[in-house]
């Protein structure tokens, strides 16, 4: 987008089947920064096809996170 901005992620299983479309539908600013405001998750496995779950994100709190969070070779590991 012109904006830099995702818009939308595709989460797949282990198989590499599709089962998740992601939409990132909306933004905001808080504090200064662009934050995720919205996301819409189309579940697009045979037994939840058609479902939409949409979640709202309100407000952000700062907080520390462990630097290999997003490794995935320490995905396994975390909590």
């Amino acid at each position: 987008t012109e904006d830099g901005l995702p818009r939308r992620a595709v989460l797949s299983l282990p198989s590499g089947k599709a089962a998740k479309d992601l939409r990132f539908t909306a933004y905001g600013e808080e504090n200064g920064r662009t934050v995720l405001r919205r996301i819409e998750i189309h579940h697009l496995l045979p037994s939840e096809r058609g479902m939409v779950t949409t979640l709202e994100f309100t407000a952000y709190k700062p907080r520390s996170l462990p630097e290999n969070l997003f490794d995935p070779k320490h995905a396994r590991t975390l909590p």
